[in-house]
This record gives structure tokens, sequence and C-alpha cells, in this order.
């Protein structure tokens, strides 16, 4: 479609730099319209009961950071072991924390 309007705007045949940048554009939308793709593909599935179950679950797993928390300072690889699930998920759940109020978070560098 780019092509086409770069085409019919008289730059089709454009400098080599404005040729990169137009397939660098058409390769950023393909990935974001496959994203949307995956995420419309996903939600198609999630019935109201499924949502309704992982939220009761997301609570729970809340809860027990919480409760860790409570114990000490965590970081998101402690948080994950002590909860049983992944890191990337952990910091989703300190992130809701932090958010409702619950948790404070820092940030450093890592060594």
């Amino acid at each position: 479609m780019m092509q086409k309007m770069m085409a019919q705007s008289g730059q089709g045949s454009g400098p080599p730099q404005m040729q990169q940048m137009m397939q660098m554009c058409m390769g950023m939308c393909s990935e974001m319209l496959n994203a949307i793709r995956e995420t419309a593909a996903m939600a198609a599935f999630a019935t109201p009961e499924l949502r309704h179950a992982f939220g009761e679950w997301l609570k729970t797993v809340e809860s027990k950071a919480e409760t860790a928390l409570a114990a000490g300072e965590q970081n998101a690889v402690g948080l994950a072991s002590a909860l049983g699930i992944d890191e990337k998920s952990a910091r989703y759940v300190l992130g809701r924390l932090a958010e409702s109020g619950k948790a404070t978070l820092f940030a450093r560098p890592r060594a």
C-alpha cells in the first residue's frame, strides 16, 4: 500500500534512503498488524468465565506477593521464586501493587 502511495505521488523511485525508510515502515506496520491479530485471536477465546477466573487468580497472587513483601524487600527474581511465577509476571504483579499504592518500587542499574 505504501509503495502504491509513493508511486502515485511520483516518489516511487526516490533515493535509496527513502526506499529504506519505506521498507522499515512497511516492516513495522506488518509487525504491528501481526500483534493485533494475535491479540484479537487470544481475546476471542477469553470467555467472561475465563476472565473472571484469571482475575481471581491474580488477586490470590497479589495477596501472596503482599505477604512476601511484608517479610522484607524483594526484587522481581526473588518474588517470582516465592510466587512460583516467572520474572516477567512478577514485574507485572509488582507494577499492579505499586499502581494501587500497596507497594513502592525502587530502581537501580543492574550490575
